[in-house]
């Protein structure tokens, strides 16, 4: 096994833990197990600290999901097309991931980098949809400011949850599906539909996450 090989299982590891028991709640010798070790020289070898490691499991998830992110972008496809890939990304994450709960600086700082990432691209998806929804809207900036708003009110949203568990994600669907209906003035009949995809989404991640889980105990 190479070097980088090994250091991708210890990251790989630490990855599945943290969804599962978060930052606080799991120790080297927790990872060292995962991974079949029983001294912590290879650990160290690689990484300084958990919090280390913890960091490199945040980079590693970060590119997975920008990439996904820009294939979506970059697909000859329809916008709401677009948008159901996007949020079936979103979702995926949202699910499965805790917020950042380690006691490090630089941590929350590179959380933060990505957090502005995804938003910007958040924000194009939006643009091109609201143009297919309302071809009507013509100025540039009018269009700016509403993909903004639906933006920030998902992110303000999902803050505002309690937690990470399917009760929450199902009362954040439903409250983003009324905040997309209603800044978009879409019909009942297409709001109920978006909502029933959004629904759907969660269902199959969710049935993600609880494997995931499985795979850990």
């Amino acid at each position: 096994m190479t070097e980088h090989s090994r250091r991708a299982e210890y990251i790989d590891a630490a990855s599945r833990l943290f969804l599962v028991k978060g930052y606080k709640g799991t120790s080297v010798r927790d990872i060292l197990s995962a991974v079949g070790d029983s001294s912590p020289s290879v650990f160290y070898y690689y990484f300084s600290s958990k919090e280390s490691i913890y960091r490199a499991v945040i980079e590693s998830l970060a590119v997975r999901y920008i990439e996904r992110i820009d294939a979506i972008l970059f697909k000859e496809q329809k916008p709401l097309d677009m948008l159901k890939d996007f949020l079936a990304t979103f979702m995926d994450v949202l699910s499965n991931g805790r917020t950042i709960d380690a006691e490090d600086p630089e941590s929350h700082l590179f959380y933060l980098h990505l957090q502005e990432q995804v938003t910007m691209r958040y924000i194009e998806v939006w643009k091109r949809c609201i143009i297919y929804l309302k071809p009507d809207r013509k100025d540039s900036e009018d269009i700016d400011a509403m993909a903004r708003f639906l933006a920030g009110g998902s992110g303000q949203l999902i803050t505002g949850l309690p937690d990470r568990s399917p009760e929450s994600l199902t009362m954040f669907i439903h409250r983003f599906a009324r905040l997309c209906g209603n800044t978009l003035q879409l019909e009942d009949e297409k709001r109920a539909e978006y909502e029933k995809m959004m629904m759907d989404m969660l269902k199959g991640c969710i049935r993600h996450r609880k494997e995931e889980e499985q795979n850990i105990w």
